[in-house]
């Protein structure tokens, strides 16, 4: 009952940025970008009714819930990449549902994609060092999930969570 507001808003949000954020203009890639938007709106929504759930007190849930949501927008790959984390920390980018919002729409945009220099972004040698969206997505290190993997991973995320939630309702 409590999906269809989840996706109301991000579906809104992906009309309105979408086409003004300068991305692929096509109906498919526009579809898996809102797609995306509600798994991840879903999955915090998950994890916050998981906190909730297991926690003993309000104020344990509003000091734990922040935190991990912090830690996911921060181990999403968007401000640092997992390739330049220690590797004692690399696990908590495993446990980020970002990473996968964040891969997957990366993915969407970027397959495909056919890249220009311009001559003044030309280095020395006069050879454009990134030609195509491939390259990218193997230097951001993209390439080892589809974008039904992501999908996947995201929708145990969201089921994990929610049982979780159950459990601790029931039996906590």
């Amino acid at each position: 009952a409590e999906t269809m507001p989840y996706a109301a808003f991000p579906t809104m949000f992906a009309l309105c940025v979408y086409f003004q954020g300068g991305l692929a203009y096509t109906g498919g890639q526009w579809f898996i970008f809102a797609i995306f938007l509600i798994l991840t709106n879903l999955s915090a929504a998950s994890l916050a009714l998981a906190v909730s759930a297991i926690a003993k007190t309000t104020d344990l849930s509003v000091v734990v819930l922040p935190i991990l949501l912090e830690l996911s927008r921060v181990t999403g790959g968007y401000f640092l990449s997992d390739r330049l984390m220690p590797l004692s920390f690399s696990w908590l980018y495993s446990l980020s549902y970002v990473k996968y919002a964040y891969t997957a729409i990366s993915l969407n945009q970027l397959t495909g994609l056919v890249l220009h220099c311009t001559p003044e972004e030309l280095p020395a040698h006069g050879v454009c060092l990134v030609t195509s969206g491939e390259q990218v997505i193997q230097k951001l290190g993209f390439d080892y999930i589809s974008i039904g993997g992501c999908a996947g991973v995201l929708l145990f995320y969201i089921v994990g969570c929610r049982v979780i939630a159950y459990l601790g309702i029931r039996y906590l």
